[in-house]
């Protein structure tokens, strides 16, 4: 007797209306969204602070809650948690609905997790203006504030699991490879970095290697894959056109998630040598995901570059991969020997991790946001939104380009022993008056966008809807 297999429509329940798929997760994309631009507004005056402290070394110097050291460890943990993460979250948990054809399951919990979540980054954020920072890159919330995070984080991720569970779609789309590997690697990462920093047992040999690990990750494995989920999807969509190879996306993805958890640790003087080689290498390798990504991409929109008539969701989609594809070259760059020998103790890594940050992630992730949120509302935005991609991109441009160009400047003037190690510091000054420029030009775009999304809301109050979605 032959035995027929099912197939997948009959294994997987009938898919839902989008309207009611967009209705579930409305409230929790619209708190995420919101506190996520909010934080990014208190992450960029930060950075602005900060960046001209080093011109105006006496601004602001008797308050000690506003030295430099506690805003840099501000501005970074802001960033990669009041605003990537949080848009990360309500961009992934978008994705699991629309791409699985259900609705969300634990809406309650999931709003309860994202208020949550923003509590704890408010007690961070006073923990260190009050001088409770952590020293290691991307960690700097004390131990406290991190497991408030991670509680937040474990009972969003229980209801995304189940709701990805529940999908009508039983194959898998190429993003939600991206988004159920964020959702994993994030916990196991953080959780492994709260358990093994802080504790007495670890030595303290091991705690840089550690801390680099875990700083790498969470940028890479938790946001960047949340970018690149964000990509895949909207690239092709917004293009008009179906995904050009999903053995190619398939390709890029292992390879991605082989290689990313164990780059960035080369810059690092107190790690082993043997870590700072096999950081170089998988550094180098990243570029081949990194080309077959692109490469999927170029022949998905039809070979053909930025299209205006596809809207700024489009734009911040298109440049967000090509700063994606710059970063891992620059990276690569970075990578060899020769060139690491001559900017690795200059701001040339500053740079990198901006041009990272607030280039390829935050254009990746409002890719997204752009594209969601009228949609959980069934309304078009109230005003143009090309002020905000314009300033966004231009803004973070401005930030990280100077800085890595001037970690070369820096470089080569350090290769110079007789030059003087003030006129070698002095080499990142005109750099860092253009990230000055680069985070005011950010700083108003997102007020622009936080104008939009209060109208958009408003609209939404005034007319009365309380259910639906657009496809």
């Amino acid at each position: 007797m032959t035995v027929v297999s099912p197939t997948p429509a009959a294994t997987c329940p009938p898919r839902p209306l989008t309207a009611e798929i967009d209705a579930s997760n409305r409230w929790p994309v619209l708190i995420m969204a919101g506190g996520a631009v909010k934080w990014l507004i208190v992450a960029l005056a930060a950075g602005l602070i900060s960046s001209m402290k080093l011109h105006m070394p006496g601004l602001l110097a008797g308050i000690p809650a506003l030295t430099y050291g506690r805003l840099v460890a501000l501005q970074d943990s802001v960033f990669i948690y009041g605003f990537a993460s949080q848009a990360a979250m309500a961009i992934a948990l978008w994705l699991i609905c629309r791409l699985g054809g259900t609705v969300l399951i634990g809406r309650g919990a999931v709003v309860v997790s994202a208020y949550l979540w923003n509590f704890g980054v408010l007690v961070g954020s006073v923990a260190i203006l009050a001088g409770d920072v952590w020293p290691f890159e991307h960690l700097q919330f004390p131990r406290y504030a991190m497991a408030v995070l991670l509680l937040a984080f474990l009972v969003y991720g229980v209801a995304a699991i189940i709701t990805f569970s529940n999908r009508s779609v039983c194959e898998m789309y190429p993003s939600l490879w991206f988004v159920l590997a964020g959702l994993v690697f994030f916990p196991w990462v953080y959780a492994t970095a709260m358990m093994t920093l802080w504790s007495p047992l670890v030595r303290t040999t091991a705690t840089p290697i550690i801390a680099a690990w875990a700083a790498n990750n969470i940028v890479m494995l938790w946001l960047g894959s949340i970018a690149l989920a964000s990509l895949f999807y909207f690239l092709p969509k917004l293009s008009g056109r179906d995904l050009y190879s999903r053995p190619l996306a398939m390709f890029a993805f292992w390879l991605f998630v082989l290689f990313a958890q164990a780059t960035g640790m080369h810059f690092m003087a107190a790690t082993p040598a043997w870590v700072q080689g096999m950081s170089e290498v998988c550094t180098l390798l990243l570029l081949v995901p990194t080309g077959a990504a692109a490469v999927n991409w170029f022949l998905s929109i039809g070979g053909k570059g930025k299209k205006p008539e596809a809207g700024v969701s489009y734009r911040f989609a298109w440049w967000g991969a090509a700063l994606f594809v710059v970063s891992a070259v620059i990276a690569g760059i970075g990578a060899l020997a020769p060139v690491r020998a001559t900017v690795q103790f200059t701001i040339f890594q500053t740079g990198l991790t901006q041009l990272v940050l607030l280039g390829f992630i935050t254009l990746s992730l409002f890719a997204g946001l752009t594209y969601i949120v009228p949609r959980v509302l069934e309304l078009e935005w109230p005003r143009a939104t090309s002020l905000h991609f314009t300033s966004t991109l231009v803004g973070a441009l401005l930030v990280a380009v100077p800085l890595v160009l001037g970690g070369f400047m820096q470089g080569g003037k350090a290769l110079d022993a007789s030059a003087n190690y003030l006129d070698v510091a002095r080499a990142a000054i005109g750099p860092v008056g253009g990230a000055v420029l680069g985070y005011i030009l950010m700083i108003v775009g997102q007020f622009s966008f936080l104008r939009n999304f209060a109208g958009l809301c408003c609209g939404a109050c005034c007319s009365g809807k309380r259910e639906g979605g657009r496809p």
